[in-house]
């Protein structure tokens, strides 16, 4: 639930300031909203580097801890369960145990008490610090349209100022109502059904950077005490190809740089399939963890630059939209977490990322004939690169 209400939000006033900021400057809309996207999301995941690392002070702090109070502890770890072969079977996992749990009780405590304490420092610091968007700082286009980031349509003036008249005797059921069946409308829109794929896919490829990754292969042949340091590493790389990641798209488009980290992701997955892990060479996860973030760092700016371009005129909708499908990704799979091994995980993800960029595919060249014939008579044409 805050997830659900956090990334709109978040995403609606990254586009507010980025507009802002392009008036005072010589450089295209467009361009700026995909550059502040990567300035948002390399600090979003610098925040996650330092928590990570939080995290791994007091795992490993736990582990010194009981070390020195004579826990046991196993000196070996069973590879051949770890990686794509982890299917999270009771008995196997309970032999197990002590590679994917704290060997201190008391490390659980101050976890959660330490990021308990952490989130309501947040609430606070935004709830004082961070500004309301000022609706009548709206941007009017050339054919008197508004943007608006309070509202899910773009409207002109006359028809804003009618609703505006009637908001007072609309009925929360009717506003609830209206605004389930814009959303709905969205959701089936020719457009959005093409990128919906790439947003699924999203939410599906960071909970298995978070979720299978962390246990299959950092606690599983690390020990629980090393997932943070792993999670520092790859939320690391994620922020800097972020940021970079951004800059070269606002210059030379989406095609070309989604394509090449198609294929690094597609190679990436085909390595987990057929490595078989051994004590010489555990070390291979900490760059595992790296190859991770630096694709994160293009799928997870990208995507969502993906939705709020191609729907210029209701990108609060379009966010709204990415959010939800990414999401779903994350909680199906969380679902089948412990139902499926690694393995078949992988194999899914594999055939969803080559179905998103089939569609993809579609969308883009859809949206290039589209530019076209609004620019035809200009005598301008857009290239999608």
């Amino acid at each position: 639930m805050g997830e659900s209400v956090m990334w709109p939000v978040m995403m609606v006033y990254v586009v507010h300031f980025a507009r802002r900021f392009a008036k005072f400057g010589s450089k295209d809309t467009t361009v700026v909203i995909t550059e502040f996207t990567g300035y948002f999301f390399c600090i979003f995941q610098i925040s996650q580097t330092l928590g990570n690392l939080l995290s791994y002070a007091i795992l490993y702090a736990g582990k010194t801890v009981a070390e020195g109070e004579g826990s046991n502890s196993s000196a070996l770890a069973d590879l051949s369960i770890c990686g794509v072969n982890d299917c999270q079977l009771p008995n196997t996992t309970n032999l197990n145990l002590n590679q994917y749990v704290p060997q201190s009780g008391t490390v659980l405590y101050v976890m959660i008490g330490v990021m308990a304490f952490l989130v309501l420092s947040s609430i606070g610091i935004m709830g004082v610090l961070v500004k309301k968007i000022d609706p009548s700082l709206e941007i009017q286009d050339k054919k008197g349209h508004i943007t608006s980031f309070c509202k899910t349509v773009s409207r002109t003036y006359e028809v804003l100022e009618i609703e505006q008249g009637n908001l007072n005797t609309e009925t929360t059921f009717q506003y609830i109502r209206k605004s389930v069946t814009a959303t709905f409308k969205h959701l089936i829109h020719p457009k959005q059904l093409l990128i919906t794929p790439f947003a699924l896919y999203s939410g599906l490829f960071m909970s298995f950077i978070f979720a299978e990754m962390p246990r299959a292969y950092a606690s599983c042949m690390l020990g629980v005490a090393q997932v943070g340091l792993c999670l520092a590493l790859c939320y690391t790389c994620d922020a800097i190809v972020s940021y970079f990641c951004c800059k070269v798209t606002s210059k030379i488009g989406r095609v070309i740089p989604i394509t090449v980290v198609a294929l690094i992701d597609i190679g990436n997955y085909i390595f987990l399939l057929f490595w078989i892990p051994t004590s010489s060479t555990t070390w291979l996860v900490y760059v595992i963890f790296a190859v991770f973030g630096c694709l994160d760092g293009v799928w997870n700016p990208q995507v969502n630059d993906i939705h709020g371009s191609h729907f210029p005129e209701n990108q609060d909708m379009a966010f709204v939209v990415w959010n939800l499908w990414t999401l779903v990704g994350i909680a199906i799979q969380y679902g089948w977490s412990t139902s499926l091994c690694v393995n078949v995980k992988i194999y899914i993800q594999l055939g969803l990322l080559c179905f998103s960029l089939f569609c993809y595919s579609i969308a883009e060249y859809r949206i290039t004939q589209e530019k076209n014939r609004a620019n035809k008579e200009k005598g301008t044409y857009y290239v999608s690169f």
